[in-house]
């Protein structure tokens, strides 16, 4: 019961967002004069968040990878992921329990069916997707990671769940659409990591801003 607990509450995002700037057209002030054109109407779309470029990663992975690496691997590599944006729609999630272990890819594949698929994002609030329903929602922030302190994309249950509140997700790209998270429990001695995850995000489109 207290694995089942622990991968309900599962989840694995919005640290940096770059803006696009309009560019600038200038004149020469003497230049011949002629008739002006008919202004051409133009409509300014808000700025949206831009995903890493997959030249900031050096090697690339996919979920399955992940899965079958041992602990030490996933710390270094998550070292070196990135606080990218949020991804907008349906991650697919990996769960790896114990990684390293013989119960590490049976047990993602059994949870994969049964208590967590993976989680919905929507601006500034995330939903897992737990026996094929909506579940246990999360509140995303830009924030510090528990890990190494620097940035990360949290994932924060303590104001949104009562049966998870004790627990806080924090989530990087590690290769392109490609994230890897941990779940941390808080106790008294500090935060400890519960579970690691992976989220496949390489089909969506769209980013995330916060509050939206």
């Amino acid at each position: 019961m207290r694995i089942l607990a622990t991968l309900g509450c599962c989840a694995i995002f919005v640290a940096s967002v770059s803006a696009q700037q309009p560019d600038k057209n200038g004149f020469a002030a003497d230049s011949p004069k002629k008739a002006s054109p008919e202004p051409i109407p133009v409509t300014v779309l808000p700025a949206q968040a831009q995903a890493a470029p997959a030249l900031l990663f050096k090697h690339t992975y996919t979920s399955e990878q992940l899965l079958r690496m041992e602990e030490c691997e996933l710390l270094k590599i998550y070292k070196c992921g990135i606080a990218s944006p949020v991804p907008c729609g349906y991650t697919s999630g990996t769960v790896i329990y114990k990684p390293g272990s013989r119960l590490a890819v049976p047990g993602s594949k059994m949870f994969k069916f049964t208590a967590w698929q993976g989680k919905y994002i929507t601006g500034g609030t995330m939903t897992n997707r737990q026996f094929g329903l909506p579940g246990i929602k999360a509140a995303i922030s830009d924030g510090t990671s528990w890990i190494d302190g620097k940035p990360s994309l949290i994932f924060d249950y303590e104001d949104t769940s009562l049966i998870c509140g004790r627990y806080r997700d924090e989530v990087r790209e590690v290769s392109p659409g490609i994230y890897l998270g941990c779940m941390h429990k808080r106790t008294k001695e500090g935060p400890e990591i519960s579970v690691w995850f992976a989220l496949d995000a390489r089909k969506l489109k769209g980013m995330c801003s916060l509050g939206k």
